[in-house]
């Protein structure tokens, strides 16, 4: 090997390191954007929970209420 493909040689090893770095960035700022989804979806999941529990007491509330006023 002369001294020509040995640094083409290694100029292709910190291309691929590069390109790996591209890669992992990439990902990386894939997989955030698909946790911001799923945080914000969660956050509506919650909303709606809430909704759904506080409705739910409410209507147990009335429940008692009404048994206790036909005794």
């Amino acid at each position: 090997m002369d001294l020509k493909e040995l640094i083409q040689y290694f100029n292709d090893i910190i291309n691929r390191i590069g390109n790996v770095a591209d890669q992992t960035n990439n990902l990386t700022f894939k997989i955030t954007s698909e946790i911001t989804l799923l945080k914000d979806e969660l956050h509506f999941t919650n909303i709606l929970l809430c909704s759904f529990l506080f409705i739910n007491i409410l209507r147990l509330a009335l429940e008692i209420k009404n048994r206790k006023s036909k005794k």
